[in-house]
């Protein structure tokens, strides 16, 4: 059992001016997702296995708001680990869908629609049964996630959910239909042609910041999958090591663009974090001993994207 594990409690709600939200998520190690409000915001933080993987600020939902929820000096916070069984506000269900669709999470949500109970079956991340089987699926979901106000719970079964139903769609539109707009104004521009020399400055850069917490950096083609560059440092033998393995992952992969980057645990405490473009994959190795997930997400990433896009630029 991990520190974070011994510390932290299962379920928790406290001040902001007390405990910082930094320190909050610096002992979560399990599955939950931390909402906050201050003042007239409200904001959430997914965390998967202790991992920030996305943030939601008045509805926006984006993991670059993750920033500025954490700084936040006033308000209040709460959580509750995802166990086997248990409960939210119904306020928070559009968060739960959410959570559960980026995460890839099986599970049974039930509540109280129109005075009449109902379950929602998910399966790893996808919505795969309703009971009772609304007539217009649309504007039953338009409908329960707009009502916010509504003074009830929602009981969460995690990691039970079986195939129910004949209901297979995917809800994601209608889950995030306050941020579509939003997402193709800040969308990143693509482009198949890229200036290396931008990339290896870029990774050059990383080492003379990280050191030997950075192992190696490639860039790949999102039509082959191929390595278009590879940057190796002096962990050479580390790098080849996974570079095959990584190179599996993306030709048998199906990696989204929507999910913009992923995170995965290799062996002898290795992390491998993907950002996906359009045209482009990069693939970055750290020492998961030594690299911060905040400054990762918060700080790295963005950095890596603004010289993607001056790459495809130039």
């Amino acid at each position: 059992m991990s520190i974070k594990e011994k510390t932290a409690p299962r379920k928790f709600k406290g001040n902001i001016e007390r405990i910082p939200l930094r320190s909050i998520t610096d002992y979560i190690s399990f599955s939950c997702i931390l909402t906050a409000e201050n003042g007239n915001d409200t904001g959430a933080l997914f965390l998967k296995n202790g991992n920030l993987i996305d943030a939601v600020l008045n509805n926006d939902y984006h993991i670059n708001n993750a920033k500025e929820i954490l700084n936040w000096t006033k308000g209040s916070f709460f959580y509750q680990k995802w166990d086997d069984e248990f409960k939210l506000d119904y306020k928070e269900l559009r968060n739960i869908l959410h959570f559960i669709e980026i995460s890839g999470f099986s599970a049974e949500i039930n509540f109280n629609f129109n005075n009449k109970p109902v379950k929602i079956v998910c399966s790893e991340g996808v919505i795969v049964g309703i009971e009772p089987l609304p007539k217009d699926i649309k504007s039953f979901f338009n409908t329960i996630l707009k009502d916010t106000e509504k003074k009830d719970t929602v009981t969460i079964k995690y990691n039970k959910a079986g195939q129910t139903g004949d209901l297979k769609e995917h809800f994601s539109e209608i889950i995030h239909s306050e941020k579509i707009k939003k997402s193709k104004k800040t969308a990143p521009k693509n482009s198949s042609k890229i200036n290396l020399n931008i990339i290896k400055q870029s990774f050059t850069q990383l080492q003379d910041d990280l050191g030997d917490t950075f192992i190696s950096g490639s860039i790949y083609s999102a039509d082959n999958r191929k390595p278009v560059y590879s940057f190796k440092t002096s962990k050479t033998v580390v790098f080849t090591e996974f570079q095959k393995s990584i190179n599996n992952l993306f030709l048998k992969s199906k990696l989204e663009k929507k999910n913009n980057f992923y995170l995965l645990d290799l062996k002898k405490n290795y992390l491998l974090f993907i950002l996906i473009f359009k045209n482009h994959h990069i693939a970055l190795i750290f020492n998961k001993t030594k690299i911060k997930l905040g400054y990762l997400l918060s700080i790295l990433r963005p950095l890596l994207i603004n010289d993607y896009e001056k790459s495809i630029n130039n």
